[in-house]
């Protein structure tokens, strides 16, 4: 799956864990939840460097942060004195809907299409996103949008693709020599590769509108309800739902007298790694979403999207201070773009 935490929330990081049942997460106004669109995609390329050392499945890793990530919340709600489960039973419903299409399915499907389509493709359609995400915002959560809401949204998507483009082809290219074999002559090459596309294609776009379904459910349901007890909701059901994917899979191949699939176990890793996991999962499953889940209530959707969609811009000075890896002109102008496209949006966003 990159500006730095919102000021308040670096001076005073109590404000994310007073209040009550009607704490300030509740009340996000465009002000504030820009900041916090802004940090969270941050905290997601931070902690996802992190997670480089995972020595797992992808299905694995997934169950791990949901299972860390749900205590995470769980204790935070009992620190701040709220019920684990005060939901009426349609937001109920609706928030593990979310959680169903977006955590567990989308989740799979984007993975799926990175392995088919190999970056440039993915990051390519990714700019999508926020452009789907200004239809379901405009025909059905009603919001309205400028004309400069959509040139900020088109800056920020071009921007995002023109950072990693200069990364992208290269790794394109090594998934295309991938497949090339001896036994193959070059017409069963490039239909082997254009079936491929054609599933990464369909599979990443079926996640984007999987995506954008689940934030609509979200911004339509969890109103009312504080970050963490949206994102208590949302990763606890997945939790549950991929423990039960695990089981189920273990369960069938012990009665078939075959091995339990890799694929659903945890793997053996040092007690170093496990620790720096967790710390990725800190980032990525805990900080991000509630900061993400602040934003979405205080900010149109497609802005929402694009300014969380920020972390390959992220990425480049996080590459150069830990790898010295330098950005050619394609990343700083991509770079440029997205930044004014976040300007654009902040000035076109009400305060």
């Amino acid at each position: 799956m990159l500006l730095s935490l919102p000021t308040a929330t670096i001076r005073y990081p109590s404000l994310l864990l007073r209040g009550g049942a009607n704490g300030l997460l509740h009340m996000s106004s465009p002000s504030a939840a820009v900041p916090a669109a802004l940090a969270a995609p941050l905290a997601t390329s931070l902690g996802v460097h992190v997670w480089d050392m995972w020595g797992g499945s992808a299905f694995a890793l997934n169950g791990f942060k949901c299972t860390m990530a749900t205590a995470l919340f769980g204790v935070t709600l009992l620190i701040r004195g709220t019920s684990l489960f005060s939901f009426s039973p349609t937001a109920f419903r609706m928030l593990m809907l979310s959680s169903f299409v977006g955590i567990i399915i989308g989740d799979l499907l984007w993975l799926r299409a990175l392995q088919l389509l190999g970056a440039q493709d993915t990051i390519v359609m990714s700019a999508l996103h926020p452009v789907i995400a200004w239809f379901a915002g405009t025909f059905i959560l009603k919001q309205g949008s400028s004309p400069l809401t959509i040139l900020g949204l088109l800056f920020v998507c071009i921007g995002v693709v023109c950072t990693q483009w200069f990364k992208i082809k290269a790794m394109d290219l090594n998934d295309e020599n991938g497949v090339t074999s001896e036994s193959m002559n070059s017409d069963d090459r490039t239909k082997l590769i254009s079936n491929k596309r054609l599933l990464g294609y369909a599979l990443n776009f079926i996640n984007i509108l999987l995506d954008v379904f689940g934030s609509v459910l979200t911004r339509r349901y969890g109103a009312g309800h504080s970050t963490f007890e949206i994102c208590f909701m949302r990763f606890g059901f997945a939790s549950i739902g991929i423990a039960t994917i695990a089981l189920l899979s273990k369960s069938f191949t012990r009665l078939c007298g075959l091995s339990p699939p890799s694929w659903a176990t945890l793997p053996k890793q040092s007690t170093r790694t496990w620790i720096s996991m967790g710390f990725g999962v800190v980032l990525v499953t805990y900080l991000s979403p509630s900061l993400g889940n602040y934003a979405l209530f205080g900010l149109p959707l497609a802005v929402w999207t694009a300014l969380g969609s920020l972390g390959p811009v992220y990425s480049i000075p996080i590459k150069w201070i830990r790898e010295g890896e330098r950005t050619p002109t394609s990343g700083v102008v991509g770079a440029a773009l997205a930044t004014g496209g976040c300007a654009l949006l902040g000035f076109a966003t009400p305060h």
